[in-house]
């Protein structure tokens, strides 16, 4: 065994000289002399252990070879990878025919492998949620901002197609066109609540029975606010109903002559914006 370490000390003091090989002997020589350690430590122990020794020191000569074999790759990729190339054929066929004969240990790696991508996508999702979660103020505003600006580029580029666009669909949907423009003459009033629909209004003209509140009139039926805009009114399902446009007209921004019901909030099932 000594004649061995002896020659192992002369190849590595000879890989010294050589450049690019200073990581090599360094991983040997550090291998080396703990391989030596262990080696004093088993001689001192006695007979009654020597297979427990000649087990430690087969873990040791293991890690040592494994240790420069590491190394030497590091320092020389090129070698290894001639030598792979030269010896491809046989160890595609060897790992083939290993596949064959272990079909279950396959299973078992495939298996392990994953349920180990499940758990890092799982991590990953997560923290991405919390992310998500953490900073969901700043995308909403960032999406905002970004959606507008396209908006404005697409339409500074396409007026006139833009334009021929919002005719067509003004004229094949009067009703939504209708509670749009309302909608934003109310929003210039500053109206506190400010959300009714064209589905909406249908809704309403549904339950009150496509007539005047008032007056029973079914024809020329209009919006009416039961509490006016002009004193704090709001612009939604549970402050409206219908009138013709002579009660409407009379009844200004005063209160109802009559009692009225309107709609309560569990009846103002939710609608699509119109």
């Amino acid at each position: 065994m000594d004649g061995r370490k002896k020659q192992a000390r002369k190849a590595t003091d000879k890989c010294a000289t050589e450049p690019g090989r200073e990581t090599v002997v360094e991983v040997i020589r550090a291998t080396s002399g703990d391989q030596s350690d262990g080696s004093a430590g088993n001689a001192d122990s006695g007979s009654g252990k020597a297979g427990e020794d000649r087990k430690e020191h087969g873990e040791h000569l293991r890690q040592y070879k494994h240790d420069w074999y590491i190394a030497d790759k590091l320092a020389h990729p090129e070698k290894y990878k001639e030598s792979y190339n030269r010896r491809r054929g046989r160890i595609i066929d060897y790992v083939r025919g290993w596949k064959k004969l272990n079909p279950e240990k396959i299973q078992e790696y495939n298996r392990r492998k994953l349920d180990k991508e499940k758990e890092s996508r799982k991590i990953v999702s997560l923290v991405k949620a919390k992310e998500l979660e953490e900073n969901k103020d700043e995308i909403d505003r960032n999406r905002k901002e970004n959606s507008k600006v396209i908006k404005r580029r697409y339409y500074a580029n396409n007026k006139e197609k833009v334009k021929i666009g919002n005719r067509a669909w003004r004229l094949k949907n009067p009703d939504k066109t209708r509670a749009i423009i309302l909608r934003y003459q109310h929003k210039k009033k500053s109206c506190p609540v400010n959300d009714l629909t064209a589905d909406e209004e249908r809704f309403i003209f549904d339950i009150y029975g496509n007539k005047c509140y008032y007056c029973g009139e079914k024809s020329d039926l209009t919006l009416d606010h039961i509490q006016a805009i002009s004193k704090n009114g709001i612009h939604s399902m549970t402050n409206i109903v219908p009138a013709c446009r002579s009660c409407n007209s009379k009844k200004g921004n005063k209160p109802p002559k009559i009692p009225v019901q309107p709609l309560l909030k569990f009846d103002c099932v939710p609608f699509k914006k119109g």
